[in-house]
C-alpha cells in the first residue's frame, strides 16, 4: 500500500516539475530536474551518461545538404564532430590540433609536414566563398573544376582562353637545343608536337635524320654579290639536313628581266657562303642578246637563309 502511495506521489511530483519546465520554455534531463540553470532552454546533468550526437555517415543527403547554421553532428567517415557555418560543414578542431595544427600566418615546422586528407576525401581550396583548386584523393588537380580528368585540369571561363600564362620567356634564342614544339588536341589536352623527319631515296625507310633544330636568317646582300654567313654558335648544328636560300628584290632595284637567283657554294656546321647572280644581257643594235649570268649587287635586296639538322 504504501509502495503505491509512493508511486503516486513520484508521478504527480515529475508531472508537476514537467509543467513548469514547459510554462518556462525550459528543459532538464538527468539528476536533479527540479534545479535548472536560468540561462539554459536545455540542461543535461548526469556524472555517468553524457551526451550522444546523431552519428552521420554522408553529409550530402537532402535532409542536412540544406541544413540551418548551427547544427552538430558526428560525421562517422573521419570520426569528427562537425557544425553547419556558412552553408558548410566545418570540422572541429580537437586540442591536439589546435596546438599541431596548420595556422593562419604559417607555422615554423622543424620537419617536413603534411596538409590534406588522409582517407580517399577531396581536398577543396576556396577564396570568397567559392572553390577555386581541388585535388581529387586519387591525385588529379582541378582549377575552377571540380571534377578534374587529367593530372592537371584547367577549365577557363572564357571562351576561347586557356587560363595558362606562361611568363618570362622573351629570350630570342631556344634555352634547351632539343626543345619541341607542343599542341593542343581535340580534347584540349596539351600535348608534345611529333618531329619532322625527312626522307630521300624511293622508298620511306630511307630516311636522312630527324630535325630537332632550325635556324632561319635575314640578311642584306653584298655589292659583291658574295658573302659568308656565321651560324651563331648558341645553335650548334651536329648535322645540317637540309638549307634553303632565297633571294627576293626590293626597294628600287626590282628589275623583273634581272630577277636575283641565290645558291649554296658551300657550308660548314658553322658556317654557309652563298653567291647572289642574275641574267646578263648585252644589247647590240637595239637587240639584246643573252649572255650568262653575273653578280646581283643591289645592296637592297635581302636574302632569307633557313637551315634543319639536329
Amino acid at each position: 500500500m504504501k509502495g503505491t502511495r509512493w508511486l503516486r506521489r513520484s508521478v504527480l511530483a515529475h508531472a508537476l516539475l514537467l509543467c513548469c519546465c514547459i510554462a518556462s520554455a525550459q528543459l532538464k534531463l538527468g539528476t536533479n530536474p527540479a534545479v535548472i540553470n536560468k540561462s539554459s532552454i536545455l540542461e543535461l546533468e548526469s556524472d555517468r551518461q553524457g551526451l550522444l550526437l546523431p552519428r552521420v555517415p554522408d553529409t550530402t543527403v537532402a535532409t542536412l545538404a540544406t541544413a540551418p547554421d548551427g547544427m552538430i553532428i558526428y560525421l562517422m567517415s573521419d570520426k569528427s564532430l562537425r557544425i553547419r557555418k556558412n552553408g558548410y560543414w566545418i570540422r572541429l578542431a580537437d586540442a591536439g590540433e589546435l596546438t599541431t595544427g596548420w595556422l593562419l600566418g604559417g607555422n615554423d615546422v622543424a620537419t617536413v609536414q603534411s596538409l590534406g586528407t588522409i582517407n580517399n576525401r577531396a581536398l577543396p581550396i576556396i577564396t570568397n566563398n567559392a572553390e577555386r583548386i581541388r585535388i581529387l584523393g586519387n591525385g588529379l588537380v582541378g582549377i575552377n573544376t571540380s571534377t578534374p580528368t587529367s593530372q592537371l585540369h584547367v577549365r577557363t571561363g572564357t571562351s576561347g582562353a586557356s587560363g595558362l600564362r606562361l611568363e618570362n620567356l622573351t629570350a630570342p634564342d631556344p634555352v634547351t637545343a632539343s626543345a619541341r614544339a607542343i599542341g593542343v588536341d581535340s580534347s584540349g589536352n596539351v600535348v608534345r608536337a611529333p618531329v619532322p623527319v625527312y626522307f630521300s631515296g624511293t622508298g620511306a625507310t630511307a630516311a636522312v635524320g630527324t630535325v630537332s633544330k632550325v635556324w632561319v636568317a635575314d640578311v642584306a646582300n653584298t655589292s659583291t654579290g658574295v658573302q659568308t654567313i656565321n651560324i651563331p654558335g648558341n645553335v650548334a648544328f651536329t648535322n645540317i639536313l637540309n638549307i634553303q636560300v632565297t633571294a627576293n628584290a626590293k626597294g628600287s632595284n626590282i628589275d623583273v628581266a634581272n630577277v636575283p637567283i641565290v645558291t649554296v657554294t658551300n657550308n660548314t656546321l658553322s658556317s654557309i657562303t652563298i653567291r647572289v647572280v642574275e641574267s646578263n644581257t648585252i644589247n647590240t643594235l637595239l637587240i639584246s642578246i643573252a649572255d650568262g649570268l653575273a653578280a646581283h649587287t643591289a645592296t637592297t635586296t635581302r636574302i632569307y637563309i633557313r637551315v634543319e639538322g639536329n
